[in-house]
């Protein structure tokens, strides 16, 4: 509407590109995240793509526990559909 369509998409594509097995966790649970449905979606999918790394095994059981607690409710979200698409795979 305000011609930002260009602008958004350089930086879905920044984001995506600074995205790796070591922060993509981090990112994914994050307040950010939580406010762009379509950075949202980008995200839980590569979360999905290394669910298996090292990196993402060994954070996952205190990210999920921080959510649990209500420290995070933000990314309870997020969580779901995590979730939702491990059961699909």
């Amino acid at each position: 509407k305000l011609g930002i369509e260009p602008l958004k998409t350089l930086s879905f594509m920044a984001i995506e590109t600074r995205l790796s097995k070591a922060n993509i966790l981090h990112e994914a649970f994050s307040r950010f995240t939580a406010m762009f449905p379509e950075i949202q979606e980008m995200e839980i999918s590569m979360l999905l793509d290394n669910r298996k790394a090292p990196e993402v095994l060994q954070a996952l059981p205190d990210k999920i526990l921080a959510i649990s607690l209500g420290k995070m409710p933000h990314a309870v979200p997020t969580l779901t559909t995590f979730c939702q698409r491990m059961a699909d795979k």
